[in-house]
């Protein structure tokens, strides 16, 4: 909240609509637990509403202790004081999106591009100046396609990632690189050699 001229890149295709019927699949079926923070942030952030409409609660876990019969359930929620939140990632940013889409406000504040990855990043230890970011267009390959109803046992669908296009240059005074572990921006951290970085650990391997 408060920032404008805010641009997402994915170097991912957009998900299904939060109503599509595809999140049964199990393909899309690698979730993520909002614990107190995360439903707090969202909350701060206007959306917790719509992402906790998506939702599974989970009020505790089962044990199975060997040598025993039966099970355990352990309540965690009464000690928590709150639920965790169970939802698919793809979900979570479908609905993060939709809510973008459906306020001209945050419309006009946001663009999201799919099908975009960071190919290079340049930084400099002058902190009047933007950072440069190189992103082209990426399309993806299936290796392995499945049918959509594929059992929990059935190998998940791969797919490689490849680059192709021309190349797009974006200035930024303010960059997030929630890239994964292909980061182009923890590489160029890596290999910055400014004054700015720490040049010794701060921590050592005994």
């Amino acid at each position: 909240r408060g920032w404008g001229g805010i641009q997402v890149f994915d170097r991912l295709g957009p998900p299904p609509e939060k109503d599509s019927a595809e999140w049964g699949s199990p393909e899309r079926s690698y979730n993520v637990g909002l614990n107190g923070r995360g439903q707090t942030s969202l909350a701060k952030l206007g959306v917790w509403g719509d992402v906790d409409a998506m939702c599974a609660d989970v009020t505790g876990r089962r044990e199975w202790v060997p040598g025993k019969d039966g099970s355990t359930d352990i309540n965690t929620s009464k000690k928590r004081g709150f639920n965790t939140k169970i939802i698919p990632r793809d979900l979570l940013q479908s609905t993060l999106l939709a809510h973008i889409e459906e306020d001209e406000e945050l419309r006009e504040r946001i663009s999201v591009t799919f099908n975009t990855m960071c190919t290079r990043v340049e930084l400099t230890d002058d902190m009047s100046k933007p950072t440069l970011l190189t992103f082209q267009k990426t399309r993806s390959i299936a290796q392995n396609p499945q049918p959509l109803k594929a059992t929990a046992t059935q190998e998940r669908p791969r797919s490689t990632v490849t680059v192709e296009g021309d190349k797009q240059v974006v200035l930024a005074d303010f960059v997030v690189g929630a890239d994964g572990f292909r980061s182009e921006i923890r590489d160029a951290m890596l290999e910055d050699k400014s004054r700015f970085r720490e040049k010794k650990p701060k921590c050592q391997h005994i």
